[in-house]
């Protein structure tokens, strides 16, 4: 099996579920699907928990330097990988929802209140989603074999 990294005993999927940081967008989700080809493709299926990832946006109020924050790898089996992500959100510092309502949500995050923010991340999957959809579209690399 490949090797992440330059050591023989990590894998490609210890590293991605490890250091997701470490990973392009593009290349962390082509990753995934390769992982699980039995499930449907990103942003293909009516129900995203059918799909090889979940997309989640990361809410800050800085300029990360990554895309993509972690990839939580699933709890139990037959759940979906979680990969937070720091761009294409609806809030936070990059987004288009007004500084208040991001500020909100910190401080709901803060005292472990998730729910504004889960209902957020039906919409940001989605738009990430079609992001990677139309990327895949027009680069080879990225098509299924």
């Amino acid at each position: 099996m490949a090797a992440y990294g330059w050591s023989q005993g990590t894998s490609v999927a210890q590293g991605l579920f490890g250091e997701g940081h470490r990973f392009d967008f593009y290349q962390a989700v082509r990753i995934l699907e390769m992982m699980t080809p039995e499930r449907a493709g990103v942003g293909i299926q009516d129900d995203p928990e059918r799909e090889v990832v979940r997309f989640s946006s990361r809410v800050r109020m800085d300029y990360p330097a990554t895309d993509v924050d972690s990839v939580a790898a699933p709890r139990r089996h037959g759940d979906v990988p979680v990969m937070k992500v720091n761009f294409l959100s609806l809030a936070g510092a990059l987004g288009p929802l007004p500084n208040r309502l991001s500020e909100v949500l910190l401080e709901r995050l803060s005292k472990k209140d998730e729910a504004l923010r889960d209902f957020l991340d039906i919409f940001n999957h989605r738009l990430i989603s079609l992001m990677y959809r139309a990327r895949k579209k027009v680069r080879i690399s990225l098509q299924d074999r």
